[in-house]
């Protein structure tokens, strides 16, 4: 099962974080930069708004695995299900009529629009809350499918929603009308569908049980919420208040290129989310059995999988940034002058990457005040810098204040966690897991900088070369890890002995 639930997650995640990326260039076509920057304050408020989940998805998906595991605990489940969805499809229909009420005036003021007529910014503002609440509601469904061990039935439903909403919202900026409530609308209709499905799928897998509503079961997760809840708030202020400060500096068409920048480089970072979700269950057996060795083990082969998955990506992206740009958006003006920010955020949230290996290992401890204090401390450092570095050197400011900060957590949180649950691998973490495929994906893709100074040979060559680049800078990283030397010597040794 930890296999399959592997490949499941990567498959999901890998397919919509294209589908995501390929309907770039189709919004900046059809409607042009600055109506592109309000799908860039869409994504900063969809995740924003996962604060007023107050902890209730992941402390449901916790609950639902625990209750999962014995028989009696399983009999309760259904129970517990409908007693969450009904609370939370209340709530959230509560905070999403309050939201297309109260804030798209709020939001429209706070934007720099120049060219976009109020009345269409705020209808289309008003179906974007709109969009979100549902949302949130598919964020409470995934909960519930991934504490009951779906991972392929949720990355199916996933990847068919995604793409349906895609494509459909492509369709409806090329043939129905170019103008952002028409975006909107058909992304409410493609979300409520996708709920629908999900909502569907959940009660065919639930065990067989009692379902009822009882308030005992929504009071008893409270604690628990209330700690995440209070991690989440600081790490979305922590993530989020360079894109809170550049909506309110920037021109809405400069921020709708930062934004561009943003979804680029987090895209890169995609493929760890995966690795972590199906390493934390495993870890927590680990951890309650006091395997204390076999955890070691564990975390640096995690580690080590994870920089394989970051590093070879963003050295590519960070040398060859232009020629990316190129390739993606055939030649845009717009989206070339967006190239040195994404190799900035690049770095940036590489960095953040790789600290989901260790914060997974502190939440298999049950140690939330790891995140809860680091993010403290950064966002106290992360305010000022991000205001002082973004008045200097504007949007690329607040690329450089994201680099920085989560450079400094690599250097100085790492340490702090290992002092207090893996003592004596600090060493091991950066000399074997971390430094050198850094160093060997840097150096390899500079390598083929100095090779390759231009590419103007035409979009499919130069892909191709970028693709071979890719490859090359991949296996060059590969071969300077041991988790992935060892892996190749036992599947040739056990070749020969067949």
């Amino acid at each position: 099962m930890f296999l399959r639930n592997l490949a499941a997650n990567y498959l999901g995640t890998v397919w919509v974080t294209v589908a995501q990326l390929a309907i770039l260039p189709v919004y900046v076509a059809f409607l042009g930069v600055e109506p592109f920057g309000l799908i860039g304050v869409h994504a900063t408020l969809t995740i924003l708004a996962s604060l007023s989940d107050l902890g209730i998805t992941p402390a449901f998906s916790r609950e639902i695995s625990r209750l999962s595991g014995t028989r009696e605990g399983a009999t309760g489940i259904a129970s517990f299900f409908s007693s969450l969805e009904i609370t939370y499809w209340v709530f959230c229909g509560l905070v999403g009529v309050a939201a297309i009420v109260l804030l798209p005036g709020f939001v429209v003021d706070w934007i720099n629009a120049k060219t976009i007529p109020h009345d269409e910014l705020i209808l289309a503002t008003r179906l974007m809350f709109g969009q979100i609440a549902l949302q949130l509601v598919i964020g409470f469904y995934t909960g519930g499918m991934l504490g009951l061990q779906q991972h392929v039935l949720l990355n199916s439903i996933n990847i068919v929603g995604t793409t349906f909403r895609l494509v459909g919202a492509a369709i409806v900026l090329a043939f129905v009308s170019p103008k952002l409530d028409a975006l909107f609308a058909w992304l409410i209709i493609a979300t409520l569908m996708q709920v629908v499905a999900m909502a569907v799928a959940s009660r065919r897998v639930l065990p067989i049980g009692v379902s009822r509503f009882d308030f005992n079961h929504v009071r008893r997760i409270w604690r628990y919420a209330g700690g995440v809840t209070a991690v989440m708030v600081l790490s979305l202020l922590l993530t989020q208040i360079d894109k809170v400060i550049l909506s309110r500096t920037l021109s809405l068409a400069d921020f709708g290129l930062y934004s561009l920048a943003t979804t680029i480089a987090m895209s890169l970072c995609k493929p760890i989310g995966p690795l972590s979700r199906t390493l934390l269950p495993r870890m927590n057996q680990l951890v309650a059995r006091g395997e204390h060795d076999e955890i070691a083990r564990l975390y640096h082969q995690g580690s080590q999988l994870a920089s394989f998955l970051i590093m070879p990506v963003t050295a590519v992206v960070v040398i060859f940034a232009p020629e990316i740009m190129a390739i993606a958006f055939q030649g845009s003006d717009e989206a070339k002058s967006a190239a040195s920010l994404v190799a900035v955020l690049a770095i940036g949230y590489a960095g953040n990457a790789l600290m989901s290996i260790p914060y997974t290992l502190s939440l298999s401890y049950g140690w939330l005040k790891f995140g809860l204090y680091q993010n403290i401390v950064a966002c106290i450092i992360m305010v000022p810098l991000t205001l002082y570095l973004v008045h200097h050197f504007g949007a690329m400011g607040g690329a450089m204040a994201w680099a920085i900060l989560t450079s400094g957590c690599v250097l100085l949180s790492i340490y702090y966690l290992h002092s207090k649950l893996l003592p004596g691998e600090y060493y091991s973490w950066y000399m074997q897991d971390t430094l050198p495929p850094a160093a060997v994906a840097a150096a390899t893709a500079y390598a083929f900088r100095l090779v390759v100074p231009e590419m103007s040979h035409g979009l499919i060559w130069d892909t191709i070369i970028i693709g071979l680049i890719f490859a090359a800078v991949a296996a060059a990283t590969a071969m300077s890890l041991t988790v992935i030397r060892r892996a190749i010597a036992r599947m040739f040794a056990k070749s020969l002995g067949n």
